[in-house]
């Protein structure tokens, strides 16, 4: 449930007045259907990562005297990443074949949530309820797919903490443990989300946008006026679409 709130207060602060990514993988996804600019995925990316960091570090500070009490008691002083280094990055629990697979599956699923949820042309939820979804998916999607390669889901999630455990004590093995395990929840999830995306897009999202079309000229030839109201209940166009 955690990560599930974690993913609603980190859409709720990063979506008001932006775009509400958090998640390398379903910004790339949607920059590739067209749902967000394709100039604004490098930055966004890079603060992406930037962003798991500082919390990674943040909940390093948090926890260092338990951890290294751990480490010392446990591990002969030792920071281990399959242990202790667990608090911050994914680890295998399977065959790194099965672990990409995994990623990919879990990330392409989230990727078709969030367009499902977002989707204006579909059950036009209200913009404040995006978030709230979002956490929910989150949730389910994790406790679906934590046992084989710990449900990062997002790039950054797993990135970020692992350059923070290189640089804070764990050294080289933070991209070496597990047989060189760290390119999974990166790639894998990346993968996922433009699959997921393109997926949505092809079988549901084009003909919501039809059928909206179809729509519109049918009111328009009867002399309506027709539009869908936003949060603040006024004619307008929605917000920019959001994403995890």
């Amino acid at each position: 449930m955690g990560w599930g709130f974690a993913v609603y207060m980190g859409v709720i602060f990063a979506g008001c007045g932006g775009s509400g990514h958090i998640n390398p993988a379903i910004t790339l996804g949607f920059s590739l259907i067209g749902k967000f600019p394709l100039r604004r995925v490098p930055v966004y990316i890079i603060s992406q990562i930037f962003g798991a960091f500082v919390g990674a570090l943040a909940i390093y500070g948090v926890y260092y005297e338990k951890i290294h009490e751990y480490a010392t008691i446990h591990e002969n002083g030792s920071l281990i990443v399959k242990t202790t280094g667990g608090i911050f990055v994914t680890n295998p629990g399977a065959s790194h074949l099965t672990c990409f697979f995994d990623q990919v599956l879990g990330t392409a699923l989230l990727a078709a949530g969030a367009l499902a949820i977002s989707d204006s042309n579909g059950w036009k939820l209200p913009n404040y309820l995006h978030a709230l979804h979002f956490g929910f998916l989150v949730y389910a999607i994790v406790g679906c797919f934590a046992l084989n390669a710990g449900a990062a889901l997002n790039p950054a999630r797993d990135l970020g903490p692992r350059i923070m455990i290189l640089l804070c004590g764990w050294g080289g093995s933070a991209f070496t443990s597990g047989n060189y395990f760290f390119w999974i929840p990166i790639f894998g999830p990346c993968l996922g989300g433009v699959i997921g995306a393109v997926l949505y897009e092809l079988t549901i999202g084009i003909h919501l946008d039809r059928n909206s079309q179809t729509s519109s000229q049918t009111t328009a030839g009867t002399g309506e006026q027709r539009c869908d109201a936003d949060s603040s209940g006024k004619c307008g166009s929605h917000l920019l679409t959001r994403g995890l």
